[in-house]
């Protein structure tokens, strides 16, 4: 029998993006506080203009450097997300420092599901959970397990949701 494999990375230009926005709310509300801070500097006395200046300045250049250093972090991560789909097992790597791979066979999958907050309908992407079925000393299937795969594409996300279910129903 042929075995047939089908690897997902990169998973699509918006789950990059939203991996970056998700580390980068800190910073977001650093430019908010910054560009209210430059907009009301006329109501502090005027003896403070100057160093308001400089902060403003100085905050600037370091919302700047954590800016390159998010989307830095942003890429690395993105480009060790992977999601592997072969004929015994489901397959996710991801991690940035340290790499880590989670093999499911397609037999302890209880359950695959798709969730479309209205977030994510408004980004065109998914969060797929997928629910597989424990074993503890020899009690098989007596705990279950969650793995939650964020940012996923919405059509490549349907498309993993039908393979693994697919693959499932033919593992049982």
């Amino acid at each position: 029998m042929e075995q047939s494999v089908k690897t997902y990375s990169p998973l699509g230009n918006k789950t990059f993006v939203l991996l970056v926005a998700k580390r980068a709310m800190p910073v977001i509300v650093s430019v908010i506080i910054l560009i209210l801070v430059f907009v009301f500097r006329n109501l502090f006395p005027a003896q403070f203009a100057g160093i308001i200046d400089s902060m403003i300045l100085t905050g600037i250049l370091i919302i700047t450097i954590f800016l390159c250093v998010i989307i830095l972090l942003g890429k690395m991560e993105y480009s060790h997300y992977a999601i592997t789909l072969d004929d015994d097992s489901f397959k996710v790597r991801r991690g940035m420092i340290s790499e880590e791979e989670t093999a499911v066979p397609y037999r302890r999958i209880k359950n695959v599901v798709v969730k479309r907050g209205a977030t994510e309908q408004i980004w065109g992407v998914s969060t797929i959970v997928i629910t597989i079925l424990g074993e503890e000393e020899g009690l098989a299937f007596s705990r279950e397990t969650v793995i939650t795969l964020p940012f996923i594409e919405k059509t490549i996300a349907s498309e993993i949701q039908n393979q693994i279910v697919e693959k499932a129903g033919h593992a049982q």
